[in-house]
């Protein structure tokens, strides 16, 4: 199984030549598979952005000078592995815990699909709670009944029970905008200690 996780750097040769809406809808349309591009910028004569998944990566590839632009030319389209995109590096350096926590990925048979996880949204105060949670369960691949959301700060907060779906939720970290275009960032960490309230709790800010 390819690596989900790996990020690449997608670059169209001479992508100066169009509108980025154009561009990205034109891909976006002839890709089989999903994808949400980061970082979109031109570099040169080039325009280049960033995508998760090894699966849509090999599509784009395949899709190299297969599609035509208005006047007839091919659009070649070129992918290489890379590192987080820099929007994304920025969140790392002012959360370095994201980094150093090993909570989400760890195999740890002593972790049933019965054990919490705590997700939190680095800059989820932008987003209202039905729109992001909506959000954010149509881009994940499981389904999952959050628990006792709140703000805190610039924070969203909520706990999910299973290590499924705490995975689910963080592969789809870096992945989903909200309208304004917005990178939304997920931390995920176990929670053992954590019991849900008896009443769904409203939400409210601190």
């Amino acid at each position: 199984m390819e690596n989900q996780q790996q990020w690449y750097r997608i670059t169209v040769p001479h992508g100066e030549r169009y509108e980025k809406s154009w561009l990205l809808s034109t891909l976006q349309s002839a890709c089989i598979l999903h994808f949400t591009p980061l970082d979109f910028h031109l570099c040169s004569s080039q325009a280049q952005f960033y995508l998760k998944g090894a699966d849509v990566a090999n599509v784009l590839k395949q899709l190299n000078r297969r599609i035509q632009d208005p006047e007839g030319r091919r659009i070649a389209i070129e992918v290489e592995e890379c590192g987080a995109p820099p929007s994304l590096q920025k969140v790392f350096e002012d959360f370095p815990q994201m980094n150093s926590s090993p909570n989400w990925k760890r195999d740890d048979v002593l972790a049933p699909e019965t054990q919490w996880y705590r997700v939190t949204i680095l800059n989820g105060s932008w987003c209202e709670r039905a729109w992001l949670l909506f959000l954010i369960q149509s881009s994940c691949r499981v389904t999952f009944s959050p628990s006792d959301f709140h703000y805190k700060g610039m924070k969203a907060r909520f706990y999910v029970q299973g290590k499924s779906v705490a995975d689910a939720i963080q592969w789809a970290s870096g992945t989903i905008a909200d309208n304004e275009g917005r990178l939304l960032t997920f931390l995920v960490e176990r929670s053992p200690e954590y019991k849900p309230s008896q009443t769904c709790a409203k939400s409210s800010r601190s």
